[in-house]
């Protein structure tokens, strides 16, 4: 079953839709829970990957109880910083602050593969959204560019090569991730450089994302129209103007606005 969901007619828009007449140039996307989704939620699978490195050698002689303490509290001290403060905390930035924290200094090697492997798992523990594809490929076949805006510690290349093991990658104009250029959402900042990837202005794109705060209202603060995504298994509320239950809905919604 999929349909629209959309605030009532009376109700005022804090952003103005896009009407019939309108050009859409461009649509921008999200990734985790919009495009993809976790087999497992946040903390779960943050505690799954984390036993799974206890065998490394960098790891020898820690207890498990110890390296899962450590890794909870700099999780807590990173996800408090990230309340505050605009600027995306990368991988390796965790890691180096995790290690200083169990008194260990790895070297340069040891800290990018320790973070190709926490990728790797990353993307097993992820899995395309049924639908998200075909989504893609109609917005290609309109000559639609296509986007990425998403926050993650994970360094491009990773990204990119599970993207593309996904099949999503050949599909994207551009890829803008706070790993790479710090400014996280929902400041503009980020999406202002998705925008300038692209070439295109933001009454001329729209944004798909689950997360009202980091989608909608990062979308709104830059002048591009959202459309939030409810997609995802663990359903996130519906708080947007406009949603969408899945993608053939989107599909349906983009043909009846923007034919």
């Amino acid at each position: 079953m999929f349909g629209l969901i959309s605030i009532p007619r009376e109700a005022t828009l804090k952003s103005r839709l896009p009407l019939k007449n309108d050009k859409i140039q461009a649509c921008t996307f999200d990734y985790w829970e919009t495009i993809v989704e976790e087999k497992e939620k946040g903390a779960a699978r943050i505690e799954k990957i984390s036993r799974e490195l206890l065998g490394l050698p960098i790891f020898s002689g820690l207890s498990e109880e110890k390296l899962l303490k450590a890794i909870e509290d700099r999780w807590l001290a990173v996800t408090t910083l990230l309340s505050t403060q605009p600027f995306e905390v990368p991988l390796q930035k965790f890691l180096e602050e995790l290690f200083r924290d169990l008194g260990r200094d790895p070297d340069t090697g040891v800290l990018e593969e320790l973070i190709s492997l926490i990728s790797g798992k990353v993307h097993e523990q992820t899995v395309v959204i049924e639908g998200a594809v075909e989504f893609l490929s109609f917005l290609k076949e309109k000559g639609i560019k296509v986007g990425l805006i998403s926050n993650t510690q994970l360094p491009r290349a990773l990204v990119e090569e599970s993207m593309e093991k996904s099949g999503l990658l050949p599909y994207f104009d551009s890829l803008v991730l706070s790993s790479e250029v710090s400014w996280r959402k929902p400041y503009p900042e980020i999406f202002k450089e998705g925008l300038k990837r692209l070439k295109v202005r933001p009454e001329n794109t729209l944004h798909f994302g689950d997360s009202y705060y980091y989608d909608v209202e990062g979308a709104k603060r830059t002048g591009i129209f959202p459309i939030q995504v409810l997609a995802s298994r663990f359903h996130p509320p519906f708080e947007g103007e406009v949603a969408i239950t899945d993608w053939q809905a989107a599909k349906l919604l983009f043909l009846r606005l923007w034919g």
